[in-house]
């Protein structure tokens, strides 16, 4: 009987992790942007419209990170869903990494603010996969990578708007 008990708190901890990137989607899918009294964190400024010239390589960046962004909420909810999410957290730090370099200081303070959400992200996510974490953690992780990269696709959205 514990050994049941045990595996209903494992698809517990799934089940609130698959939540949790449910929340993400919904916000990085949304173009309406957050309220003044959402309780989130005050975002950074968005950059100077028209300081930088945004190229197609940026444009391009920006739409795969979006794509990993949306990668990262699609979860198949299993026993491997640490995995899963590592691996997508792993991913988004990759498509991030190359708008940094590419956007040459462009939206730099979001940027920044993500990078280091997604940091979050992953050690939350690597507690859980080896048991030493809470669910809870992943989905106050996901929700500051949820503002953080609001806040960024929003700035992007004037230069580089998205796909219909």
């Amino acid at each position: 009987m514990r050994r049941r008990a045990g595996n209903r708190l494992g698809w517990w901890r799934i089940a609130a992790a698959a939540g949790g990137a449910m929340l993400l989607a919904v916000a990085c899918s949304s173009s309406s942007s957050s309220g003044a009294g959402s309780g989130a964190s005050p975002a950074a400024p968005p950059s100077p419209v028209g300081t930088t010239h945004v190229t197609q390589v940026v444009c391009d960046d920006i739409a795969a990170l979006r794509t990993s962004l949306n990668n990262l909420t699609h979860i198949t909810v299993d026993k491997n869903v640490a995995s899963e999410l590592a691996a997508d957290v792993k991913n988004v730090q990759s498509q991030l990494a190359r708008l940094a370099s590419d956007a040459k200081g462009q939206w730099s303070a979001q940027i920044s603010t993500l990078k280091s959400s997604m940091t979050s992200l992953q050690t939350a996510v690597t507690d859980l996969g080896n048991g030493s974490g809470k669910v809870a953690g992943v989905v106050a992780a996901l929700g500051g990578v949820t503002a953080a990269a609001k806040d960024l696709l929003s700035a992007a959205t004037t230069g580089c708007p998205p796909a219909s």
